[in-house]
């Protein structure tokens, strides 16, 4: 992700849409999407988040992302 990231010209410090759209678009996103749920420190943080979000006991949670839903069923 970093090397797409760098191929698409974007940091941290200038906000460009167009370059931003770039990376978001990127076939790392098929790969992330594809494996994710096989990468431990990923897991680990996203039920630290599905933690966190059970403990504020909200009715309702967006899981507004670019991915295969694999956050939203954990928050389910």
């Amino acid at each position: 992700m970093d090397q797409a990231w760098q191929e698409c010209g974007c940091d941290n410090l200038r906000v460009d849409e167009e370059r931003y759209s770039s990376f978001y678009r990127h076939p790392v996103w098929l790969l992330n999407g594809m494996f994710i749920e096989q990468h431990s420190t990923s897991m680990g943080h996203w039920r630290a988040i599905t933690a966190a979000a059970a403990a504020l006991r909200p009715e309702h949670v967006v899981d507004a992302g670019g991915g295969f839903g694999n956050l939203a069923r954990l928050l389910a």
